[in-house]
C-alpha cells in the first residue's frame, strides 16, 4: 500500500501507455464503459484500435457550449462556483479549456485532462490559475441522454467522482465541477466534488497495484463476465490453436521482410527529396533532355493548373 503522493511532471503520455482519467475508473470498477480488463488490453496494446464514437463526437462539439455557460453562470451567480463577484470582476475570472496533465505519481505514469480550468482573464497574472481552497478549480463536461438523469439524482456517479479525483490529484485542484448537459431543451446542471484525499490514495493504490502486478508483468485480471474478458479468452483460445514458434528460416525471412520494408519506407523518402530538388532547380523550366538521346523529365503545367513532374530515362 503506498501513503504519500511523490507526483513528478513530465512531458504528456500516451493514452495507452499511461492510467487516464477514464481508465482508473476501469481499475477501481466505477466506470459506466468498461472494466478492469478494458484497462488492462489497452495498456498492454491489446485493445483494437481507438476510434472516436458518434457520442464522444456530440460530446466534444459540446464542450465550447457547457464551458461558455459555465463562463455565463459565473458572472451570474459567481457563489456556484465558490468565488465572490468582486473576485470575478477584479481578476477577470474565467474557464478556459485545459491543457491535459501528465505525472508519473509514485512510478506510476498518469495522465488527466480536465475540460477546463479557472483562469486570470487579465492583469499581471496572465492566465495563471486562479485558486480556491488553495487548488485549482476545474470542470469535467458530461453530455448525457435523458434517461442519464436518474444517474445524477444523488450527485454524480461514481466513475464521474473518481475522474474528477484523478484531476484534482494531478493538476492540485481543491474543487472539481461535473457540468452535465441531459439535451438542448434543458441548461446545464452543475455538481460540486471537493477534494477527497481518501479516495485519492484509494485511487492511487489501486492504480500502483494495477501497474506492478498485471500491466508490467502482463498478468491479466481476474476472470469476470465481462464483455472485454470473453473476447480476450475468445481470442487467446484462437490463437492457441493457430500459432507456433518460428521454425526453420521463418524468423531470418521475418527480419529480411521488416528491413526491406524499412529500406522501401526510407526510398519513398529520399525519392520525395530528390523530386522536389528538381522541381525547385527547373524552376520555370519545363523540359530537361539528353542531347541525341530519349531520356527526359517534364515539368509542364496542365490545363487544371498543376505541374507533375514526369521523369523518364531510356539511355
Amino acid at each position: 500500500m503506498t501513503q504519500q503522493l511523490n507526483i513528478e511532471k513530465c512531458p504528456v503520455l500516451e493514452r495507452d501507455q499511461s492510467i487516464g482519467s477514464t481508465i482508473i475508473g476501469q481499475v477501481m470498477g466505477t466506470s459506466l464503459y468498461g472494466d478492469a480488463w478494458n484497462a488492462y488490453l489497452i495498456l498492454t496494446g491489446q485493445a483494437d484500435d481507438f476510434e472516436i464514437t458518434q457520442m464522444m463526437q456530440r460530446g466534444q462539439l459540446a464542450e465550447p457550449f457547457m464551458i461558455g455557460r459555465a463562463n455565463e453562470i459565473l458572472k451570474e451567480d459567481p457563489e456556484t462556483f465558490g468565488v465572490t463577484a468582486e473576485e470575478v470582476q477584479e481578476y477577470d475570472l474565467r474557464f478556459v479549456a485545459c491543457d491535459t496533465i501528465s505525472a508519473t505519481v509514485n512510478d506510476v505514469p498518469c495522465r488527466s485532462t480536465p475540460d477546463a480550468v479557472l483562469v486570470f482573464g487579465h492583469g499581471s497574472c496572465g492566465l495563471d490559475r486562479y485558486q480556491v481552497n488553495h487548488g485549482s478549480v476545474y470542470l469535467e463536461c458530461k453530455l448525457r441522454f435523458w434517461s442519464d438523469n436518474d444517474l445524477y439524482e444523488d450527485g454524480p456517479p461514481a466513475s464521474d467522482y473518481d475522474q474528477c479525483q484523478w484531476h484534482m490529484m494531478l493538476g492540485g485542484g481543491s474543487t472539481c465541477y461535473v457540468v452535465a448537459w441531459f439535451g438542448m431543451a434543458r441548461d446545464i446542471e452543475i455538481f460540486r466534488l471537493d477534494r477527497d484525499e481518501k479516495r485519492i490514495a484509494e485511487c492511487i493504490n489501486a492504480a500502483f497495484d494495477f501497474w506492478y502486478m498485471n500491466i508490467l508483468t502482463s498478468t491479466p485480471p481476474e476472470v469476470t463476465g465481462s464483455t472485454a474478458c470473453t473476447e480476450y479468452l475468445a481470442r487467446q483460445e484462437e490463437e492457441d490453436g493457430s500459432s507456433r514458434p518460428f521454425e526453420g528460416d521463418e524468423w531470418d525471412l521475418a527480419c529480411e521482410d521488416h528491413e526491406l520494408k524499412l529500406k522501401i519506407e526510407a526510398m519513398k523518402e529520399r525519392r520525395k527529396t530528390v523530386r522536389n530538388l528538381l522541381r525547385e532547380s527547373m524552376g520555370e523550366t519545363q523540359r530537361l533532355y539528353v542531347d541525341g538521346g530519349k531520356s527526359k523529365v517534364s515539368f509542364k503545367k496542365t490545363k487544371k493548373g498543376d505541374r507533375p513532374l514526369t521523369v523518364t530515362i531510356k539511355d
